[in-house]
């Protein structure tokens, strides 16, 4: 379906509008979380065209990630770093799931078991802890780091 030029032009005029009065009503009522919507837009474009892209941004926004603390301080998230490493590892363990051409040699290197043996360990560990949402956010973190490797 090819639309002319002007109909084009006419659309993004009107979603323009459109998210410039949405902002402007949130604003407003002070709820500043859909100014975000558009660099969110970006990076979720990013993931699927250039994730080489994505992981050398979390790379440089690693130096300023800012700790938020949630749940009365027993929670705690470097924000932006770990939500766009939960996002690589997302997007990993699809790939893994609908491709399956992940090579098998890498599971079965001794390292490779080293870290899965470390990983079932601290799994064990995060049940019988005295604050398990901190272990179990142990846990996920740890697992997003060794998967950022293997997607490098």
């Amino acid at each position: 379906m090819i639309v002319s030029k002007k109909y084009q032009n006419l659309l993004v005029l009107l979603l323009s509008i459109a998210f410039i009065g949405i902002n402007l009503f949130f604003i407003i009522e002070e709820i500043y979380w859909f100014l975000f919507l558009p660099l969110a837009i970006i990076v979720v474009v990013l993931y699927f065209v250039s994730l080489d892209a994505v992981l050398l941004m979390i790379t440089l926004l690693t130096p300023l990630s800012v700790g938020v603390t949630m749940g009365g301080g027993s929670f705690g998230l470097a924000v932006p770093t770990e939500p766009l490493l939960a996002g690589v590892s997302l997007l990993f363990i699809l790939r893994l799931i609908f491709n399956a051409d992940y090579d098998k040699r890498i599971i079965k290197h001794p390292l490779s078991l080293v870290i899965i043996l470390y990983l079932f360990w601290i799994f064990i560990t995060s049940i019988a802890s005295e604050i398990p949402l901190v272990s179990f956010k142990f846990l996920i973190s740890k697992n997003l780091y060794y998967e950022k490797d293997c997607t490098a």
